[in-house]
């Protein structure tokens, strides 16, 4: 039984007959598991995997494009170019050195000077005119997530010089995303290989011109490869110039003597396989199940061991649905092409496991010449030399590859590394998915069968034991990164642009009493699909001991051994920015380190503690790089620095630190009490004198009290003088007294209630003395009205009430009270 993924009943046609999509002929029967989920889910998804386990997952009958898949501009979707797409360009570039190496060869050197001034055209003249030959060519590809590309080459001496070095290059398309490379003797010694013209060159420098150039079907793709290894077809406005190599041997290779080669490249990232021994919970994370499996690698607790993620491939095609199988495309040539002349070519190509090309796949494979091999592996060979720079057959594959092509789209990363203590690590990732895009609605159901849990589970409660989970099911979509972090890390944090991750684990892996590394697993907030981008921050510290390579052996100098290998095992790095704090007052800087800088910047910055100095920063950027396999030997820098003084600046900074906060907490004192000194000098100052006011106002109030009673009593008096009178023409004149007393008491009355508005909390002695005032004023007016009428009874008892209205308002006047405060504010 085979898992075809061409549809069912369809003809069998060429490549260029009609064109049905590879991703709809790969369907996955989920939404059939969607309607079991409540009875036979668990077989339905173990019979779904035993198939892909048993038969293989084939490539498409047809292979096609989707004239809507060619992006103009960069958008979020696709950051960069893809590699795959300046297959052609490198090519036909390729054939333009090989068009000028030509016409060099046959100029007198004094001729060509001028146009050898490049290194690259230099070198491969070089090695044109050395005479060395490569008898036998055998280069393998294994794909992958990566494609890992291991070239043997047998070289021969046909000159008349001994041959110190050797030359090779890789096309501008792999180039841009060489992550590792290596070139080793038949004995396992490992040679220097450097770079005639660093650094290398980067993806971003492909004109979007030239994506115009892709055509949208596989046929027309490989008429376009091979029109461009010939020089013909369009020109292409990008430099895809190839980059050269320079293999330094070991010792010099004699005439007619031969040597064997190996070389040894990663296209996007490496594949690493490490050890576990021990997995222990620290720091604020919880526990994480790890397993080791037979061949020890690494398993996290769904079974899946860390793998790699690159840039080599193109997804075919553009967008699919989560059901579906995604493809990918990988354009090369037939032959390897050398600056010498190689006599025999080989290659292998590898499949991913529990894939096939299927019927119509291996057709189009047979007709470029390649012949299946056990354990879908395809070789090509050729006897027939090829002259150098010559590309033989340039063609495209394609097989399916349900897995993520998660990169790191920009790396930032800062170190702080004092003399003594803790070195502070921070970094910044831009991760983005270049896989196939989502095509359709986003189903949460699905996403959680991939993850083998049942709907509803969360990640985080699958690690319960109580929580039933099956395997994952293959597919594109990037649910956690793993990472390999120093042993000795501590404070570890790790969020993005929202806050902590805590979907986060870490664990001790080797020895509890000396762990090799640490092991960080981490869950993004959401799965991230085909073209989606998600930000990731990384901090921890570790003891700077860790770090410092030698210390005070010549001048007080420090050397400081800082790795270069991207943490995370399953990401290729494209941009990458390092930034080296060292500690105030470190001097006559240098550097040094096997990777290729685009660029060194020598600047100072600012951290804690830095109030009044700064610490001098080395700033380095590079591109392309991925980790380096364990049996290699891992990337670094070396910086070396004077620090002449015999004790660390950091604690006289942090005494500083303390002293001026101190200083700072008692000149806010002092200014505090010199605030509010003359504050409360002027609040006082009004209390003092405060009895004396109110003194004042007492007095003013009996005075104006008395003159009130004093008015009364005149009055009184003057109406019985004019009573014991008896001329008629006086009988006015009380009247009109009467009259001029009732006005002037009314003015008595308001002259009274101002003066007691001006007393705080005396709205009683206000309505007191009103009715006082009222009273004698009543009393006084009975007893002018009884002395017409002869009555004395009722005068003389007037009388004695005016008394007793007069004396109520003296005490009245007498007993007024007042809050000091009140007063004092008002």
């Amino acid at each position: 039984m085979t898992f075809q993924c061409a549809a069912s009943g369809s003809g069998s046609k060429g490549v260029s007959g009609t064109q049905l999509n590879a991703a709809t002929v790969a369907k996955w029967e989920i939404r059939q598991l969607v309607i079991g989920l409540h009875k036979g889910l668990p077989l339905l998804r173990l019979l779904l995997l035993l198939l892909l386990l048993t038969t293989g997952v084939s490539a498409s009958e047809q292979y096609s494009f989707d004239e809507h898949e060619i992006a103009s501009t960069a958008n979020l979707s696709l950051p960069l170019p893809r590699p795959f797409d300046a297959a052609a360009c490198s090519f036909n570039h390729i054939v333009q050195q090989q068009q000028l190496l030509q016409a060099l060869q046959q100029l007198q050197p004094s001729a060509s000077r001028g146009l050898r001034q490049d290194a690259s055209v230099e070198a491969l003249l070089e090695a044109a005119q050395s005479g060395l030959v490569v008898e036998e060519a055998d280069r393998s590809i294994t794909f992958g997530r990566q494609a890992e590309v291991t070239v043997k080459l047998k070289f021969n001496n046909r000159g008349k010089s001994p041959i110190s070095s050797v030359f090779i290059l890789l096309p501008y398309s792999d180039a841009t995303q060489l992550g590792w490379i290596d070139v080793s003797t038949h004995d396992d010694k490992h040679l220097a290989v450097q770079s005639v013209l660093p650094p290398l060159p980067s993806i971003s420098s492909l004109r979007w011109e030239d994506w115009g150039l892709r055509p949208l079907l596989l046929e027309q793709t490989e008429q376009h490869l091979k029109k461009a290894s010939e020089g013909q077809g369009n020109a292409f406005v990008s430099p895809c110039w190839p980059h050269v190599f320079r293999i330094q041997l070991e010792e010099l290779l004699p005439v007619s003597k031969s040597t064997i080669l190996t070389v040894s490249y990663l296209l996007g990232s490496s594949h690493i396989n490490t050890t576990l021994r021990r997995c222990v919970s620290i720091l604020n994370f919880s526990s994480r199940k790890c397993q080791r499996n037979r061949e020890g690698e690494v398993q996290n607790v769904n079974g899946t061991p860390p793998t790699a993620a690159g840039r080599p491939y193109r997804p075919l095609p553009r967008s699919l649905d989560l059901e579906s199988i995604q493809s990918v495309v990988f354009a090369t040539s037939s032959n390897w092409p050398l600056p010498y002349k190689t006599l025999r070519s080989t290659l292998s190509l590898q499949l991913p496991p529990i894939t096939t090309l299927g019927e119509t796949g291996e057709r189009h494979m047979l007709k470029k010449s390649f012949r299946k091999l056990p354990g879908e592996v395809w070789k090509w060979e050729s006897n027939d030399p090829f002259d150098p720079l010559k590309i033989q057959q340039p063609f495209a594959v394609v097989f399916p590859l349900p897995e993520h092509l998660g990169y790191v789209l920009t790396m930032e990363r800062l170190l702080v590394a004092p003399v003594s203590g803790s070195a502070f690590c921070k970094d910044l990732y831009k991760i983005h998915n270049d896989a196939a895009l989502q095509e359709g609605p986003f189903n949460p159901i699905t996403i959680a069968l991939l993850q083998g849990l049942p709907p509803g589970i969360s990640r985080l409660a699958a690690n319960s034991k109580d929580v039933p989970r099956n395997q994952r099911v293959p597919t594109h979509v990037l649910f956690d990164l793993h990472a390999t972090l120093p042993p000795d890390v501590f404070n570890l944090d790790v969020g993005d642009s929202a806050g902590n991750l805590t979907s986060t684990f870490a664990a001790r892996d080797g020895p509890k009493e000396a762990p090799l590394s640490t092991h960080l697993e981490v869950w993004p907030r959401f799965p991230v699909l085909g073209g989606w981008n998600f930000d990731l921050t990384v901090s921890y510290e570790v003891p700077v001991s860790s770090l410092v390579l030698q210390k005070g052996l010549r001048n007080n100098s420090v050397s400081l051994n800082i790795p270069l290998e991207p943490p995370f095992l399953d990401l290729y790095a494209e941009n990458i920015s390092l930034t080296v704090a060292l500690p105030t007052g470190a001097t006559n800087i240098q550097y040094s380190s096997p990777v290729d800088f685009e660029s060194v910047e020598e600047t100072t910055i600012k951290w804690w503690l830095d109030i009044v100095t700064s610490r001098p920063a080395l700033r380095l950027k590079w591109h392309s790089a991925s980790l380096t396999p364990t049996q290699h030997k891992a990337r670094s820098l070396t910086v070396t620095f004077d620090y002449p003084y015999s004790l660390d600046l950091e604690y006289l900074k942090k005494a500083f630190g303390l002293l001026l906060l101190v200083l700072i907490i008692a000149i806010a004192t002092v200014l505090y009490r010199w605030k509010t000194r003359p504050s409360t000098t002027k609040k006082e100052a009004p209390a003092a004198t405060l009895p004396d006011a109110f003194e004042q106002v007492q007095k003013e109030l009996w005075r104006k009290t008395e003159a009130a009673i004093c008015e009364g009593r005149v009055c009184m008096d003057s109406v019985a003088a004019y009573r014991s009178q008896q001329t008629s023409l006086k009988q006015k004149r009380p009247h009109e007294e009467e009259k001029r007393w009732t006005e002037s008491m009314r003015q008595h009355e308001v002259d009274i209630v101002a003066l007691l508005r001006t007393v705080p909390d005396a709205s009683s002695s206000v309505i007191a003395f009103k009715k006082a005032l009222a009273r004698y004023q009543e009393a006084v007016q009975a007893y002018i009205t009884a002395l017409p009428n002869d009555c004395r009874d009722k005068a003389e008892e007037a009388n004695q009430e005016v008394e007793a209205s007069a004396e109520h308002l003296r005490v009245l006047a007498r007993g007024l009270k007042g809050s000091s405060s009140k007063q004092h504010e008002a």
